[in-house]
């Protein structure tokens, strides 16, 4: 709410005043819904959002990685008299893919991969047919380009510097083309036709950005052009004669061509001379990495329209005006210091977190008691600048009945894998009636938990799965009080022992699944889950029990219209215990999140594992469980401007059809224990409901999302004392 005063006192315009104009910008000028003056260009991608390296594949279609918002990043192709562009294959990122000859068959590109929670490292693959294939591991290479012969030119990537160099076709031997300068940077470097020499952009330390020539071993020939600007994806034509490139010293980014210049000669001081360079194409949109066809007739290149990056063409017309410097200064005079060095210069201290994780902030927190009253208290946190330590702490006192609700943690991440987990919580939770052998009442009961956690997690995340596992150790106190002593029974009676829970649990998953920015859901891929844990009392012979969970979500998307992906998604869980379980699996309610709408005050439902939407929670119970979801989710409306006097941003509404089914029962050996079982013979049977809900995706002061589902749900099938009239309801977090 104070972003517009922030804008103000920082840029002297309000923040939504220029949001407001560089959108109009856009589509005044002409968004691809409304036309628009192009110019010469011509559009060939279907798509818009983000888009990035277009590159030839042959004189009539392109090749481009993109994220289109409807599917996560790909590779796509289309052919330049238009149709449909076609989805080649999936990237991890967008970065240049090139077609190796004018088939799809070998494709070398780069993309990010992830070597453990950490470290993301871009390295070079091929793919070869439906067959992909790492190159290099770690190298930090990004923006290559091959030579007929195979030989691969790329940008490796240094502390405040990047370089050229060459990657031997199968990726063993990387060779540089020049040492790493502090604060001087290389990028998109393209091989000439011949194969004798390179074009790349280099940036210096005092921001100039030049377009230069040079040998294959990396040694300057030629400085084509340059200035304090931005000079980006310069490329030759198919003769060589000629450099194509973009710039934005015409006041936006176009694109400008020049000559190559005689090569039997060294150049490197002319181009700090009046321009000769050329405009191709001009527009009153930006055009951006430029890509001349084979034949030399024509130029690709990415335009920015109303509706994102789309990839376009124009013919390669090197007659235009001569380019003219509007925006930046002529002069290349030295500054007074190199950005980098106050940085390099500036003294460096020792890692020290402690006075980091000192408090610096408090929040009150307003609560309820266990018989209802209200409770207050305060929350605070603090974590170092690497993350390795983290804590946080709330208290909630009865001030009545000085009983004290409390919670804190301790992460420690100074190992990297695995992540150590310590927390304590205590609650008082229920009150009980405790009466004599005559069934006189004695008087009421209090009880307190705490529980104390300890546990190790490990995390091999990779961009297209993961897996997790979790192991711990669990320590859990029951203790009493009454309001008269003798209320507590004789002395070792378990109200005044208390009782002793041990527990150790351990947890795992492996997950494929993926959605796309503007998805609705998770849309691809699988997740599987297990936990299971084994608990006691301390002092009781044969206490011990297990039990364990097991879930598998899977989903896939239906191309179907909408600003996203239609999703059909299913979900199946089964629960078991051992015949001395004291922990009951419940059925019913609906899952979701809890979240603090103010301080104490919780909105939503938790998570539950087996959950019927329309049927009350913990309809039935029992040592044993399974369920099953089957959801259609569709998309409805993304929003693109909507007023709100309050601090709530719409995002998008879609809408989920679906059904539920679950049944907990115990076996005959465990139909005794009524903590854990039903009466035999109630409410025992499947229960299945089926109903709808409206998805709204919102934002909280702009920058806090929330997920609000609002549904109706039925049951259509369910066994006698199960209520059929539905229910509606509202609540927070995604479903699965």
């Amino acid at each position: 709410f104070r972003l517009n005063r922030n804008a103000r006192v920082g840029f002297g315009a309000r923040f939504s005043d220029l949001w407001r104009g560089y959108v109009d910008s856009l589509l005044t000028r002409g968004g691809t819904e409304n036309g628009g003056d192009a110019g010469s260009w011509r559009t060939v991608s279907t798509h818009g959002w983000y888009a990035e390296a277009p590159r030839w594949l042959g004189n009539d279609s392109l090749v481009w990685s993109a994220s289109t918002g409807r599917e996560v990043t790909g590779l796509y192709a289309a052919s330049v008299r238009g149709g449909e562009a076609t989805r080649v294959a999936w990237r991890n990122a967008l970065d240049v893919n090139v077609p190796v000859d004018s088939s799809l068959d070998r494709v070398v590109f780069a993309q990010l991969e992830r070597r453990d929670p950490y470290v993301l490292r871009s390295d070079l693959y091929v793919r070869e047919g439906a067959r992909e294939r790492r190159l290099t591991y770690g190298a930090r290479l990004t923006q290559p380009d091959v030579r007929r012969d195979g030989s691969i030119v790329a940008v490796q990537l240094a502390p405040n510097a990047s370089r050229l160099v060459r990657v031997s076709a199968d990726g063993r031997d990387i060779t540089p083309l020049m040492p790493v300068r502090e604060g001087v940077k290389w990028a998109e470097p393209r091989w000439a036709p011949r194969g004798d020499e390179l074009v790349a952009v280099q940036l210096l330390p005092d921001g100039v950005h030049r377009v230069v020539v040079l040998a294959e071993d990396g040694t300057v020939r030629r400085v084509v052009a340059g200035q304090r600007g931005v000079f980006a994806s310069p490329s030759f034509t198919p003769d060589g004669a000629r450099l194509v490139w973009a710039t934005d010293r015409s006041g936006r980014m176009q694109l400008e061509t020049a000559t190559r210049g005689a090569r039997d000669v060294v150049d490197t001081m002319s181009w700090r001379a009046a321009p000769v360079a050329t405009q191709v194409g001009p527009t009153a949109y930006a055009v951006y990495e430029p890509s001349v066809s084979p034949d030399g007739r024509q130029v690709a290149a990415l335009m920015q329209r109303g509706d994102g990056f789309h990839v376009v063409v124009t013919p390669l017309d090197t007659t235009n005006a001569v380019a003219q410097s509007r925006w930046y200064s002529d002069r290349l005079d030295e500054p007074d210091f190199v950005d980098s060095v106050p940085l390099m210069q500036s003294p460096a201290r020792a890692y020290a977190p402690l006075r980091q994780l000192l408090p610096r902030y408090w929040l009150p927190l307003v609560g309820e008691g266990r018989i209802g009253d209200a409770t207050i208290g305060a929350s605070t946190s603090g974590v170092d600048i690497l993350e390795r330590h983290a804590w946080d702490v709330s208290v909630l006192t009865a001030t009545s009945r000085r009983e004290t609700d409390a919670f804190a943690s301790y992460r420690y991440a100074g190992l990297g894998v695995p992540v150590a987990n310590l927390s304590f919580s205590q609650e008082w939770d229920g009150t009980f009636r405790v009466v004599n052998d005559s069934g006189k009442a004695l008087g009421n009961v209090a009880r307190r938990r705490r529980f104390l956690t300890a546990g190790v997690t490990a995390v091999v995340p990779r961009v297209r799965w993961s897996v997790s596992g979790t192991l711990g150790a669990q320590y859990e106190l029951r203790d009493f009080t009454a309001p008269a002593d003798s209320i507590l029974g004789p002395t070792n009676s378990l109200l005044r022992t208390g009782t002793r829970y041990p527990t150790v649990f351990f947890s795992n998953s492996v997950s494929t699944a993926r959605l796309a920015l503007r998805g609705v859901s998770i849309e691809e891929g699988f997740t599987l889950s297990h936990a299971t844990q084994y608990r006691w009392r301390e002092g009781q012979s044969n206490s011990g029990s297990w039990r364990t969970v097991v879930s598998g979500r899977a989903y896939a998307p239906l191309s179907l219209p909408g600003y996203a992906r239609h999703v059909l998604a299913a979900r199946a869980v089964v629960g078991a215990a051992d015949v001395r379980t004291q922990t009951e699996f419940s059925v019913g309610g609906t899952s979701g999140v809890l979240s603090d709408l103010l301080p104490g005050v919780q909105v939503g439902d938790p998570p539950r594992s087996f959950p019927v939407r329309g049927v009350a929670p913990g309809v039935q119970r029992g040592s044993r469980a399974i369920g099953g979801t089957v959801e259609y989710r569709a998309p409805l409306v993304m929003f693109r401007r909507l007023p709100s006097p309050l601090m709530l941003y719409g995002d998008r509404v879609s809408v989920a059809l679906f059904s539920d089914a679950a049944r907990a029962w115990c076996p005959r050996s465990l139909r005794t224990n009524t903590v854990v079982c039903l009466p035999n013979g109630v409410r025992d049977g499947i229960i299945a409901s089926a109903g709808a809900e409206l998805v709204v995706d919102v934002a909280v002061q702009y920058d806090v999302p929330f997920r609000l589902r609002v549904g109706a749900a039925a049951p259509y099938v369910a066994p006698a004392g199960v209520r059929r009239g539905g229910a509606f309801y509202v609540t927070l977090g995604g479903y699965f």
